[in-house]
């Protein structure tokens, strides 16, 4: 099941959507010439060389004879595979509805109208492939107090593991990969404008708040849930976005708060430090683009196109973490900044470029 998966991803990726049934054997030869995909299929035996050209073309036909065009585009965009947007097609309009019910409900203060239509998306998601994953048996009452902000030590007592991988891994993840692409998909097709959606909703369920503020602190780096929300409690922000946060943080109500060294708590005045100095540096930089190209070594080589993420200098992931192999020049450059990188049109690269600042 999961390789079909990637080899639908693979096909959605390689072919034009609006390709007519009869191009997709030339599209799908011109495509992959010269790629790696061809040079490592030059080194199997004849009968997989024969075979396997026939097996991508058979799957390429069958997913082109039961989809249009724009629910090709629609699954394409929201990174699911031709058999699991099928699947999200039967619930499509419900699920739309209810991520717009609860990004409006979290964005006018009715938090538990807006926790309730998430908890209902979430119980039809969590049956589709790729967001089905084991729950525990309290798992509603742990995503309510999870987004309501709640400290996880209140409901979770130790917070064992099984609790920290449901909201890692079914909430953090496949529920916000559920929310966008719901979004993503009723966007693709028109059914819906991007105005439509304010993104409230997956907002609050990967930070664990339905304080739009808080959440912002979180995505901006601060690495303490529980401060951030409390900080926000405290000194009563208000912001909608990055200038509204900066304004924020050099308030006199904030800064006197912080003044002390105990703030937002005792254990996290040090994080909160840390996080103002960031903004501090930033005051003095200037960002830019530096384009890369960066021969690889793969592990596991993705189709080309393919966005994939740089860790630690070296490592090459998928967008869902998996590890993909390793560049052969490391790269440095500030944490502060952002790789926006893809597989190059013959395989053996990466290519892209990295933005972010240069400390004048």
């Amino acid at each position: 099941m999961i390789e079909l998966e990637h080899l639908d991803l693979a096909i959605l990726s390689l072919i034009p959507h609006e390709t007519p049934d009869q191009e997709i054997p030339t599209i799908l030869d011109q495509t992959l010439s010269g790629s790696l995909w061809e040079r490592s299929l030059a080194r199997c035996n004849e009968s997989m060389r024969r075979i396997a050209p026939l097996i991508l073309q058979a799957r390429a036909k069958f997913i082109w004879s039961h989809s249009t065009p724009l629910q090709r585009k629609a699954a394409f965009s929201a990174g699911l595979s031709f058999s699991s947007g099928q699947l999200l097609e039967v619930h499509a309009a419900q699920l739309t509805a209810l991520l717009m019910q609860s990004d409006n409900e979290f964005a006018s203060g009715k938090i538990e109208a807006a926790i309730a239509h998430t908890l209902e998306f979430a119980d039809i998601a969590f049956n589709i492939p790729p967001f089905k994953v084991g729950l525990p048996e309290h798992w509603r009452i742990l995503a309510e107090e999870w987004i309501k902000g709640k400290n996880l030590s209140d409901f979770a007592g130790d917070v064992e593991r099984e609790i920290v991988d449901f909201l890692e891994g079914a909430l953090v993840y496949r529920l916000v990969w559920a929310l966008e692409s719901i979004r993503v998909r009723a966007i693709a097709l028109g059914e819906q404008t991007e105005e439509a959606f304010n993104g409230r909703t997956s907002l609050a369920v990967e930070t664990g708040t339905p304080s739009q503020s808080a959440a912002l602190l979180i995505h901006a780096g601060f690495g303490s849930r529980v401060a951030a929300i409390k900080a926000i409690d405290d000194t009563g922000g208000a912001f909608i976005n990055l200038r509204g946060m900066k304004r924020w943080i050099g308030s006199e109500e904030v800064t006197s708060a912080a003044s002390g060294g105990r703030w937002p708590t005792p254990e996290t005045a040090s994080l909160w430090q840390k996080f103002c100095a960031v903004f501090e540096v930033e005051a003095k930089t200037e960002w830019r683009a530096i384009p890369l190209h960066i021969e690889v070594n793969w592990n596991t080589p993705p189709s080309p196109g393919s966005r994939v993420l740089i860790s630690d200098g070296r490592n090459i992931k998928s967008p869902d973490r998996t590890p993909l192999g390793t560049l052969n020049e490391p790269v440095l450059f500030s944490d502060l900044g952002v790789f926006d990188m893809r597989v190059s049109p013959d395989g053996n690269a990466v290519e892209g470029q990295w933005i972010g600042p240069t400390i004048q």
